[in-house]
């Protein structure tokens, strides 16, 4: 009987082990961005300087590092966009929470899934800076991305990569690589899809429109496509020509269509958040 308590208690702090691996990074930092620094790269920007300062995340599940997470110049609201897997239009949050910028440096185990990713993000959050949320649901304005009159103007992903995208003079440039990304700067947006379902082109499409967008193309295979347009034209430059709407882009070159519905749509409402994270 004694062995088999001391068997069952082995195994217990076994599973309990096992399921903290599998909800924490194995390192992680998270650290406040000068707030001094990026006034000083503003002000930088808007004196004409030539600033380069790297945004936006990189590795981790699915990508070339998918054992190190790294996320540079980042709002708490974009981390808990990612978190949670929401886009913007889901998240509501204090107005600090989208202008404070944040490192982290994250160390995985190799295997781990995206879904357990977000899990270890989450918990890091609520650790971290005290994160706590609640979600609600409400009605809203949507769209339906349907193929256009013409037909679709691209083609299913080929085996061989596909040819760099290219955009007209104005527009950023994407970096070299295969993966699905965007930038959007100084009002332009760029986009590139990489053996992308319609059902996920659908869903990034609605982080900018701020909407809900469901496919309704009925196109099944994975796609490979390019696309700009003018993402905010107030911030255009005054003597710069005005380029296409997202909707006018989407038929233009793409042959696709967006149909304005009714949806509902989750929102996870942020409760506490704490601007300075804990010590790592």
């Amino acid at each position: 009987m004694l062995q088999l308590m001391r068997t069952s208690a082995v195994l217990a702090l076994t599973t309990i082990a096992l399921y903290a691996q599998s909800t924490s990074f194995e390192v992680a930092s998270l650290k406040r961005v000068d707030p001094g620094e990026i006034e000083r790269l503003a002000a930088a920007e808007r004196s004409g300087q030539d600033i380069s300062m790297r945004v936006g995340w990189w590795g981790g599940p699915g990508t070339n590092d998918p054992e190190l997470f790294t996320a540079g110049n980042v709002s708490l609201s974009r981390l808990i966009t990612r978190a949670y897997d929401l886009n913007a239009n889901q998240l509501t949050a204090p107005e600090w929470a989208g202008i404070e910028r944040y490192n982290l440096r994250a160390k995985l185990r190799l295997g781990v899934t995206e879904e357990q990713f977000r899990l270890m993000l989450q918990n890091l959050l609520a650790e971290r800076v005290r994160l706590q949320v609640h979600w609600e649901t409400k009605e809203t304005p949507a769209f339906d991305l349907a193929v256009a009159k013409a037909g679709p103007k691209f083609k299913e992903a080929a085996s061989t990569p596909s040819p760099a995208a290219r955009f007209p003079e104005g527009y950023p440039d994407l970096p070299p690589g295969e993966e699905t990304t965007g930038i959007t700067q100084r009002g332009r947006a760029v986009f590139r899809a990489h053996g992308e379902a319609m059902e996920r082109i659908a869903d990034l499409l609605s982080a900018y429109l701020r909407f809900p967008v469901k496919d309704a193309t009925g196109l099944r295979g994975k796609y490979d496509f390019a696309l700009y347009w003018v993402q905010n034209p107030n911030v255009l430059p005054p003597e710069a020509d005005t380029g296409p709407t997202l909707s006018e882009a989407l038929q233009e070159q793409l042959g696709l269509k967006l149909e304005t519905s009714r949806g509902s749509i989750r929102i996870l409402v942020i409760d506490h958040a704490e601007k300075i994270p804990t010590d790592n």
